[in-house]
């Protein structure tokens, strides 16, 4: 019992816990490309939660939908599961109330259990835009912090 008193001890423990649950709660990642330029830059590493609430505008890391099972992306979530989407006259998907729908017909809705997300950089982003969507098993996080550079660190809201 004298053992459960002792300060370094349980400091021990803590760490120890820490070591092995946190793999389980946060995830690393480092961006890509210039997609989610200006939020992100390249090289950037950001910290994702695990399990953490997806609302409107989050910045999500997730796998690509595509086929790419090792190939993890970051994008902004631009409508969830029910809310509304747009098809423009070329093919794309819009989120209703973007500043792009003009000239977009059909109103879609995103279907359950999937995500509408965009690059905050559209000229070099591919994203639901062109037609693809994220089902949320495929989600590995939500971002909210930037780690490195040390000089680039933030938290993200």
């Amino acid at each position: 019992m004298r053992t459960l008193k002792n300060p370094h001890f349980l400091l021990f423990v803590a760490l120890l816990l820490g070591i092995f649950l946190l793999p389980l709660k946060v995830a690393l990642f480092r961006v890509e490309g210039r997609s989610m330029e200006p939020t992100l830059r390249k090289g950037e590493v950001v910290v994702a939660l695990r399990n953490a609430p997806i609302g409107p505008s989050s910045l999500v890391v997730f796998f690509d939908p595509r086929g790419g099972e090792e190939r993890k992306l970051v994008k902004r979530v631009a409508a969830r599961d029910g809310e509304p989407l747009l098809r423009t006259p070329e093919g794309s998907l819009l989120p209703a109330g973007s500043l792009y729908e003009q000239g977009a017909r059909g109103l879609l809705r995103v279907p359950r259990g999937c995500l509408f997300v965009e690059g905050d950089n559209p000229g070099f982003s591919d994203d639901s835009r062109r037609g693809w969507l994220v089902p949320r098993p495929l989600v590995v996080g939500t971002v909210k912090a930037v780690l490195f550079p040390l000089s680039r660190f933030r938290l993200i809201p």
